[in-house]
């Protein structure tokens, strides 16, 4: 942390219990948050699960919304994209490069998604029950349906009692 000119979370208050330390500590004025070196993904997409009152009897909610964005690949073009951008401008000398590499990881990315969404277009509509909540952004990519989650609110554990409702 003290040498990085970059650092890349996955933001919406998932580091929240080690990364400020981190950074605290790393005494490096470039990663800190709001400069140039400090990236989250969650300030690139659109956060699905935005609590409407933060209250620790709701569970383990993030503020900002669910962090797991990388649970959606098309999430992952965007970040790719945010990453790419950063780097060229910190780094304006090799943005040539940088644009490349992007333009050849979106390929093989776009590729691969085209086949993943061919693979599971038969489970759109599926319905399911997940342990927590962070399979949103998968659930949202798939088309499934989410009817039941084993947790009675995200990070507390379910009872006997809750699991045989």
């Amino acid at each position: 942390m003290r040498k990085a000119d970059l650092v890349v979370g996955s933001g919406a208050s998932l580091e929240i219990g080690w990364l400020p330390i981190l950074l605290r500590k790393a005494g490096n004025s470039r990663i800190q948050p709001g400069g140039v070196g400090y990236l989250m993904a969650s300030n690139v997409v659109e956060t699905l699960d935005k609590p409407e009152r933060l209250d620790r009897r709701d569970g383990d909610v993030h503020p900002e919304g669910n962090p797991h964005i990388h649970l959606n690949p098309h999430n992952i073009t965007l970040m790719a994209k945010a990453v790419t951008d950063r780097l060229i401008q910190m780094d304006e000398t090799n943005s040539g490069y940088y644009r490349r590499q992007n333009d050849v990881f979106l390929k093989k990315w776009t590729r691969a998604i085209e086949r993943w969404e061919l693979v599971t277009e038969p489970i759109k509509d599926l319905l399911i029950v997940v342990h927590h909540t962070s399979f949103a952004y998968l659930e949202n990519w798939l088309g499934t349906r989410r009817i039941a989650t084993l947790e009675p609110k995200p990070g507390i554990p379910p009872t006997a009692t809750y699991l045989q409702s």
